[in-house]
């Protein structure tokens, strides 16, 4: 007999499955929604609040569900397809969390009775790797366009060239379309075999790196060096490559390679001592010039008692091991130069070649090298360092004194430039203010820049090309050159000669010049007034001429004067006074005609025309006494012929000492007197 299920057994059971239906709608990963037509929210489950940011489905229940769109017309789409079809899929809008936060959703919709239900996924991370995606493919675009280096997409398996950049369309020659249309077996010198070979190889990352010789688009042949690897496009497996031009590479490591080979066959046979050196400084050699070299017998090397370290002086030491560990680190090649002491005792420069050979653990096994004496060249090094060192010191001190020289001293070549000036010709001739700057000028670029600086420039223009002549002469000469020079007016005494080299070959001129400006100015002020004298000259002898005509009537009219008082003299008072002295008279008389006689002589002689003309400061009474004292009278006797004191007398005597500078003196007034004429 069949049971049949109770009312209070189907209402449990349709309990049950509604509970699980529930349970269902809630647990569900996707968020499950019913609104109304208006936008009231009905009912949402768990992963729909999760979504939208609200802490439980009751809290979303308060809102409403368009505030949730972030475009409105986003809904009025929605309501308008629902109205049309009833149903809607892959609806997708964007919408506000709680916090505001924008989200990207997925919506699925039914409607019934004015009721939407429907499914809610949140697409937010999809859309964001989409547009990552996107940004990427808009970068690998504009690295590939964009890169300055050869780039292709190649099929491996076609060999098509789907892609080419810019850079390589420049490089292959063709165009765009016609590149891109070809096979890579179309433009290398491969095989396809060899081709589709290399390019199985990139795919399956057994090689990145391989090296084509392509052909061009002019047909030129080219090396090239291609970074390849597969990468996958839309889905699609290719080959993305770099490829880098090496022609000139190439070419360079080839050069590279034809130059060791001939320097390795130069050190082969240079001259020197090859060995083969091992730790603790032992040594062997191929042959017998190590003897030669060093006086030692190759035994002494080859039985060990003799090592080479024991030959090299001591101070060189140090540094000939530093080069040697410094090459262990690089490439192990090194060159060191040192002494050794050879069994004479005589000192060797010498230069080694060597080169560490390693083992695959990288132990040294040996040093392979080759020994050179290089005595002379250092030698001749030293001495080369010791006159370079001499000639600039030479040149230095030759600097300093032409610099210090106030006069020109210049040296131009066959072309009028200069080679060497001092110091005064920059200051004076040239718009410089160093020697070395002057170097390669001629004198119409420095008269070129003087005028573009606005000043006047003259000099040298007004007088002969003396270069010229010089180099055509080829005889020194002395000339003076002037004119303007940076607005000032300059005149140089200049010596100019042939500038000879060791072998007598005229290179140019050389000269110095002396600044006679001012010399030239007194010079010539010199002449002007040597001729204003020789007419002043002229004048004063029109004068003299004049003046001794004039001096020689006064000396004749003063000897007819003379000739003249004299004869009256004689002839109209000499007379009487001889009579005088004949007629009776008194010793007093006597006395007075004695004094008018000697006045008589006095005025006849020089004596009292140079007494008088030189002592004007006597007074007459002076004179009177001066004139009895010369001739011999006492103090007494003056005073009586006088008619005067003795005191009186006595004090005129004692003025006349005074005006005559005797006072305090022994000189006798009489003999003082006498002295004077």
């Amino acid at each position: 007999m069949v049971h049949k299920p109770s009312y209070e057994d189907l209402k449990q059971k349709i309990k049950e499955s509604e509970n699980k239906y529930q349970n269902l709608l809630s647990t569900a990963l996707v968020g499950i929604y019913q609104t109304s037509i208006t936008g009231d929210i009905l009912y949402v489950n768990e992963s729909l609040a999760t979504i939208f940011g609200f802490e439980s489905p009751e809290e979303m229940l308060l809102e409403s569900a368009i505030v949730r769109y972030k475009y409105v017309e986003d809904r009025e789409v929605l309501i308008q397809t629902l109205r049309e079809t009833g149903s809607l899929k892959g609806f997708e809008f964007e919408a506000f969390t709680k916090s505001g936060e924008t989200i990207n959703l997925l919506l699925s919709a039914v409607l019934e009775n004015d009721i939407i239900s429907g499914m809610i996924m949140d697409i937010t991370h999809r859309k964001k790797a989409q547009k990552a995606l996107r940004e990427s493919e808009e970068r690998y675009r504009s690295l590939f366009k964009n890169n300055h280096s050869v780039m292709l997409l190649i099929d491996p398996e076609s060999g098509d060239i789907v892609d080419a950049n810019p850079a390589a369309v420049a490089f292959y020659g063709w165009s765009y379309e016609a590149l891109t249309g070809k096979k890579i077996t179309d433009i290398n010198t491969l095989t396809n075999a060899q081709v589709f070979q290399e390019m199985e190889r990139a795919k399956a990352e057994q090689r990145r790196v391989f090296y084509f010789q392509p052909r061009l688009a002019n047909g030129e042949i080219r090396d090239v060096e291609v970074f390849s690897g597969p990468i996958k496009v839309h889905d699609r497996e290719l080959l993305y490559s770099i490829i880098h031009d090496i022609t000139e590479r190439k070419q360079a490591e080839a050069a590279v390679r034809n130059s060791e080979k001939k320097y390795r066959l130069l050190v082969k046979n240079i001259p020197g001592i090859v060995y083969k050196g091992f730790k603790d400084w032992f040594v062997e050699f191929y042959d017998n010039k190590i003897e030669h070299l060093t006086g030692f017998n190759i035994q002494e090397f080859k039985s060990g008692r003799m090592k080479w370290i024991d030959l090299m002086v001591t101070e060189d030491i140090e540094s000939a091991r530093e080069i040697f560990i410094r090459a262990l680190k690089t490439d192990k090649s090194y060159v060191r130069d040192y002494r050794i002491k050879t069994q004479s005792n005589d000192i060797l420069w010498i230069q080694e070649r060597g080169q560490i050979v390693c083992d695959d653990k990288g132990k040294i096994e040996h040093v392979s090298g080759v020994f050179f004496d290089i005595t002379e060249p250092k030698k001749a090094a030293e001495a080369l360092r010791k006159s370079e060192e001499e000639y600039h010191r030479l040149y230095k001190l030759i600097r300093l004194m032409a610099d210090n020289i106030p006069d020109l001293i210049w040296a131009k070549d066959l072309d009028g430039r200069y080679m060497f000036v001092n110091q005064a010709m920059c200051d004076k001739l040239m718009m410089c203010d160093c020697p070395e700057k002057a170097v390669g000028m001629t004198d119409m670029v420095i008269a070129e820049q003087e005028r573009n600086a606005g000043s006047e420039h003259t000099f040298g223009e007004i007088c002969v090309n003396s270069d010229a002549v010089i180099q055509e002469r080829k005889v020194a000469c002395r000339i003076l050159e002037e004119g303007f020079v940076k607005d000032k007016y300059l005149v140089l005494d200049v010596h100019k000669a042939p500038f000879l080299d060791e072998n007598k070959e005229m290179i140019g001129t050389v000269g110095c010049g002396r600044d006679v400006t001012n010399e030239k100015k007194v010079e010539k002020a010199l002449k002007e007034r040597e001729i204003e004298l020789e007419r002043k000259n002229l004048r004063l002898e029109e004068l003299n001429s004049a003046l001794k005509i004039l001096l020689e009537k006064r000396d004749g009219d003063k000897k007819v004067l003379e000739e003249k008082v004299l004869m009256n003299i004689k002839n109209l008072i000499t007379p009487y006074v001889a009579k005088l002295k004949k007629t009776a008279l008194t010793d007093r008389q006597d006395i007075f005609v004695e004094i008018i006689q000697s006045n008589i002589d006095d005025i006849l002689s020089p004596f009292a025309h140079k007494l008088s003309y030189k002592y004007l400061n006597f007074t007459p009474t002076e004179l009177q006494v001066a004139d009895l004292v010369k001739q011999g009278l006492r103090t007494k006797e003056i005073a009586e012929l006088l008619n005067s004191s003795p005191e009186t007398v006595s004090g005129h005597r004692k003025s006349l000492r005074k005006k005559l500078n005797l006072i305090d003196k022994k000189s006798n007034l009489r003999t003082h007197l006498l002295s004077l004429g």
